[in-house]
């Protein structure tokens, strides 16, 4: 699952650089790393939070930077240590291969976890290009009750 992801960045980074958009690509890394530091210091040093982080839309109909982003973000707030993340959409890859694994054991022998960990919020957004110019918005929510916890919208020029 990490190696997908990881080789999902790269291809990504490659047909930006190839498209030469590389300071484009460098511009929205520094902005994930502004945005994901922002986030850690919300969080109390001693605490960890569980959070789901929903893909990222876009108005661009094939290649979507908003991926890019959101992959960005996923792995700085991994390397934070502070975040725990159920990425959204690997839950259906997640479930198909417990079921595999607990049809392929005898039965009694080994148990497969059903229940995913419950997100204790969610955080999502959106890259929207206008003009030559990018709008980013990232926003995280608590999940019981939709309170904003942070919401950031920042332009990134080409």
């Amino acid at each position: 699952m990490l190696f997908k992801q990881t080789t999902l960045y790269i291809l990504a980074l490659i047909l930006l650089a190839g498209c030469g958009s590389s300071s484009l690509t460098t511009k929205l890394k520094s902005h994930t790393d502004i945005v994901g530091e922002e986030m850690v210091d919300l969080i109390d040093s001693d605490v960890s939070v569980t959070v789901a982080v929903l893909p990222f839309s876009s108005d661009e109909p094939s290649f979507s930077l908003a991926e890019v982003y959101s992959n960005q973000l996923i792995s700085f707030l991994v390397k934070s240590g502070k975040f725990n993340i159920v990425d959204r959409n690997q839950l259906s890859a997640v479930a198909d291969e417990q079921l595999l694994m607990s049809s392929a054991t005898s039965s009694g022998k080994a148990e497969v976890g059903t229940q995913f960990e419950e997100s204790e919020s969610i955080i999502s957004g959106s890259v929207k290009k206008i003009g030559k110019d990018y709008v980013v918005i990232t926003s995280w929510l608590r999940a019981k009750d939709g309170k904003l916890l942070y919401k950031n919208v920042s332009e990134i020029r080409e």
